[in-house]
């Protein structure tokens, strides 16, 4: 239908069925580079009203695996767990693959 436009959103084009992928445009979006991913950070902290250090916004790029999403959760981990933020600062990883990891272990301890 002309009027009609749906977006999909996948990591891997290979999960999608041939005849759903016949009758998309596929446009192909790279990951944002770990300089991009900084200043998206310190941008949102300057939202946000809090001060984001760029040696501390660039290691949080480097360690989020140029995944954006990754990045924003680690940031407000950070913001959450610490009041003053420094480039020094440790920065944990997302909560939910903490749980992960917990579960992993359990799994292979028994």
């Amino acid at each position: 239908m002309p009027s009609c436009r749906i977006i999909a959103n996948c990591e891997s084009l290979s999960k999608v069925i041939m005849p759903l992928r016949s009758r998309c445009l596929q446009i192909r979006v790279p990951a944002p580079k770990k300089h991009e991913i900084a200043n998206i950070l310190g941008k949102i902290a300057n939202r946000e009203n809090f001060e984001l250090p760029p040696a501390l916004a660039q290691s949080i790029a480097e360690n989020s695996r140029r995944n954006m999403r990754r990045a924003i959760m680690m940031l407000q981990t950070l913001r959450v767990k610490n009041q003053s933020l420094n480039p020094k600062t440790h920065i944990p990883m997302p909560d939910y693959e903490g749980f992960i990891n917990e579960v992993a272990c359990d799994v292979n301890a028994d």
